[in-house]
């Protein structure tokens, strides 16, 4: 607890500004869904193929795809490689989009 204390007590850094777009309509969410989806059908799998591959449950590729749930950074690399894509190649195809 005493650590968490200390690290609410730290200043911000200089010049550093919070994110305005957390939404889960950004422009940056609807990249990351856009091309997984679209990876996604490239390799011939359906969501239940892909949650299979992930051992997750394919309401869960459902929304991700849907954009009603956000990604944290290991899930997109544990979608990557079960589409059996490097995360950078899958990564460099959000910034492209």
């Amino acid at each position: 607890m005493a650590d968490y204390v200390w690290f609410c007590a730290l200043p911000r850094a200089p010049g550093l500004k919070k994110l305005k777009n957390k939404s889960l309509r950004g422009k940056w969410h609807q990249a990351v869904i856009t091309v997984i989806a679209a990876s996604r059908r490239e390799a011939n799998l359906t969501q239940d193929d892909l949650a299979g591959r992930l051992g997750w449950h394919r309401s869960v590729v459902a929304k991700i795809e849907a954009g009603e749930r956000r990604l944290d950074v290991a899930e997109f690399i544990q979608i990557a490689t079960a589409l059996k894509v490097d995360p950078d190649v899958l990564f460099g195809r959000v910034l492209r989009w």
